[in-house]
């Protein structure tokens, strides 16, 4: 029996489909019957979200990463009863039947390990209207024919079902891939708008799902966060992707690519959604379908499937996730936003020299620049010859242009194109929530200019047209900033007692430390919890108009390089104290240097909490840098078992680490080789300190790029 229940919808449906009996019958001989269904109350209050329960820290030793998952074959074995049709490789394995009567049902997926995921045969899929009746199911058609391919890096199956129309379903195992692919393409009439698409896997019911207690919107007491609840393996997206067995230490991730796509993750069901977006009608792919099953500890699933979106769905796929940025708005270095009136062509003009020679690599114009909001042309008094003059300069300096828009303004291709002509904007940055609208107007303008990249502040919004709830949004965004309205509001009372307005909180009230500590959440759970390497958490560099002490000041570098975001909300490099500026200087130079690492991302050590140790890796091949911060008051001390162990870093257990301290980045020192297999030793962490390590990289050579990097900055 599968039920649905659509746990984000307005509406709510269940549907029951009786294999059991039908495969009894088919045995027999008998006809099969038509599935029941039954359809509740549309208008019925959802159902409480699903909550997954803490998975046990794993600390298995490290194994070697696996670049091949051998060579994936097929093979056929017919009986009086039917067909049997197996699709495997070293770490996936897909059985298929087709009984006497040509009906097709998903009867096993096993992990390479032999762990089953099916707790019962599954049809490949079924087509559920707007009213969330089912219309049709795939082991009611009858099976035509089949294909066997067989290519050198993949291996599929093509079914043709007859329903009387063709529908085919084509399930793919690759060799340098650990996922099992399909495709199903139904006629266009049987997908009207709000129809979906489904796959409904009845799951063991040790396979639970890992989702979240949300930290966001917790709060403080105390001045330390309320994180009751917490654990390792958190999820905060709305739409669900993994659910794991901590018995058997095996699991299966899952996903829909395309706009349009959803999963629903609960205990004993997993269900795979397609629904059909009007503006991309005809233009997305029909239900591809992706399932992960795997082996080991649980950060091995959201690794792959990180790796997926990152390389091949993500349009952030073929670009930097790192940015170096100043961007000039009218928080003038003060509480008090300024008038419009401070963003001139001569202002701009004088300033970007400046943000040029400190090493920011884009400038970013903010609010202010328009006539008047929604009018999203220059002010001719300010601008008196348009962005002429500002462009003429950004050239001169080989600096990146992005600009921002918060009205449906952005919903329109001829305004986005414009800005692209006058101004060389190769980013926009859209303050709103991203829809189906405004994703048309992007791929519309990117006809003519496709790398055009998109900054916004969300990604996977529910849809406004159709029930069914979650649209996968981010093949057409570079980068999401995620989650600022929670960074407000919890700046506004970090730690101490609210005094004044909000913006009076906000800019000078609030501890730098403890909205750092927001940050590293954020940082956490959009990489690693909410995995899609195109999502940046909000970082501010408020240390332009704060006047904090430096080691205060500091501990920003833990979010810089933990969240790859060197980012300066701030206009002048004169507002400034000389150490400070200094400071900076140097980790924009290591920024810079590196850059090649920062390309990733993995978690280790346990979430932020305030109190103990968390930390973030950026490990490329084995080498790259560790990031630590301690936000206690007290001393602490980072286990090296615990710190190389993480299954994430994908360290080969028979080469040794070698382990060099970048925390002051022009002074580097050698510390310890370390034997994967018996680490001994530990990272010792003074109060409210942070520590930078290098792991397998040649420090002679990084430090003398280091020191070309910051040979190369200075303050006009």
């Amino acid at each position: 029996m599968i039920r649905i229940l659509p746990e984000f919808g307005v509406a709510c449906c269940v549907i029951i489909v009786c294999l059991s009996a039908r495969i009894c019958l088919a045995d027999q001989g008998d006809e099969l019957p038509k599935p029941a269904y039954i359809v509740l109350d549309p208008n019925a209050a959802r159902p409480p979200f699903a909550e997954g329960e803490p998975v046990p820290q794993l600390m298995k030793p490290p194994q070697a990463p696996r670049r091949t998952f051998g060579v994936p074959t097929i093979r056929s074995t017919s009986t009086a009863e039917g067909e049997r049709i197996e699709l495997d490789n070293e770490v996936i394995n897909i059985t298929l039947t087709v009984d006497c009567h040509r009906r097709v049902l998903i009867s096993s997926i096993r992990t390479g390990n032999q762990r089953e995921i099916l707790s019962a045969p599954a049809s490949p899929f079924v087509v559920v209207d707007p009213e969330g009746r089912v219309t049709r199911d795939a082991s009611d058609i009858s099976v035509k024919s089949w294909m066997p391919r067989q290519h050198s890096i993949y291996t599929e199956i093509e079914i043709r079902l007859t329903a009387p129309e063709p529908v085919l379903w084509r399930v793919r195992l690759y060799r340098n891939k650990p996922f099992l692919e399909q495709q199903i393409s139904v006629p266009v009439h049987w997908r009207d708008r709000g129809c979906a698409v489904a796959q409904i896997l009845p799951t063991g019911e040790m396979l639970k799902p890992v989702m979240p207690n949300n930290s966001f919107g917790r709060g403080f007491s105390e001045g330390k966060p309320n994180l009751k609840g917490m654990h390792r393996f958190e999820f905060v997206s709305q739409s669900d992707h993994l659910c794991y067995d901590p018995e058997s230490v095996s699991g299966v991730a899952a996903f829909v690519a395309g706009i349009g796509g959803e999963e629903r993750i609960q205990q004993g069901r997993m269900t795979l959604l397609d629904h059909v977006v009007a503006p991309f009608d005809g233009t997305e792919p029909i239900a591809r379908y992706l399932l992960w099953p795997f082996d080991g500890p649980v950060e091995i699933g959201f690794l792959r499937l990180r790796r997926f979106i990152g390389t091949e769905y993500s349009c952030q796929r073929d670009k930097y996730s790192t940015f170096s940025w100043n961007q000039f708005w009218l928080w003038q270095g003060g509480i008090e936003p300024a008038k419009s009136e401070v963003v001139t062509a001569e202002r701009l003009c004088e300033i970007l020299p400046r943000i040029k020679a400190i090493g920011c690599e884009e400038f970013h114009l903010d609010a202010g620049w328009e006539i008047t909001p929604g009018d999203w042309r220059f002010d001719p008094v300010r601008f008196p010859e348009g962005f002429e003059p500002i462009r003429r300069l950004l050239r001169e300096k080989g600096m990146r242009y992005h600009t921002w828009m918060n009205t449906a303004a952005s919903e329109d291709p001829a305004v986005i194109t414009s800005l692209v002509e006058e101004t060389d904007m190769c980013k926009l940055f859209q303050d709103r929530t991203v829809d189906e609208k405004a994703v048309a107007a992007m791929r519309e303008v990117r006809k003519r200019y496709p790398d055009l990249e998109t900054f916004v502040h969300h990604s996977t919004s529910r849809s406004k047209c159709y029930w069914w709830g979650n649209l996968h949004f981010l093949s057409d965004l570079n980068q999401i900033y995620f989650g600022e309205g929670e960074f407000w509001a919890w700046s506004n009372i970090l730690p101490e007692k609210p005094e004044g307005d909000a913006n009076t909180r906000f800019f000078s009230r609030h501890s730098l430390r403890a909205g750092d500590l927001v940050t590293r959440s954020a940082a956490y759970q959009v990489h690693w919890a909410w995995p899609y390497m195109c999502i940046v958490p909000p970082h501010c560099g408020w240390a332009w108009f704060e006047d904090r002490d430096l080691s205060e000041l500091a501990s920003r570098m833990f979010t810089t390089i933990a969240a790859r975001a060197d980012y300066q909300w701030g206009e002048d490099p004169r507002m400034l104290r000389p150490e400070v500026l200094n400071f900076f200087l140097e980790w924009t130079a290591f920024f810079k240097t590196a850059k090649p690492y920062l390309s990733q991302y993995q978690h280790v050590l346990a979430p932020p909490d305030g109190i103990h140790p968390d930390g973030a890796a950026h490990l490329l091949d084995g080498r790259g840098f560790i990031v630590l911060c301690n936000p206690s008051q007290s001393r602490a001390s980072v286990s090296l078992k615990d710190l190389l162990w993480e299954p994430e870093l994908e360290l080969h257990p028979k080469e040794p680490v070698h382990l060099t301290d970048w925390t002051a980045p022009l002074a580097p020192v050698n510390l310890q080789k370390v034997n994967l297999l018996k680490p001994k030793g530990s990272i010792v962490m003074q109060p409210l300190s942070y520590r930078v390590l290098g792991v397998n990289v040649d420090k002679d050579s990084v430090l003398g790029e280091v020191r070309r990097q910051r040979a190369a900055l200075h303050a006009q």
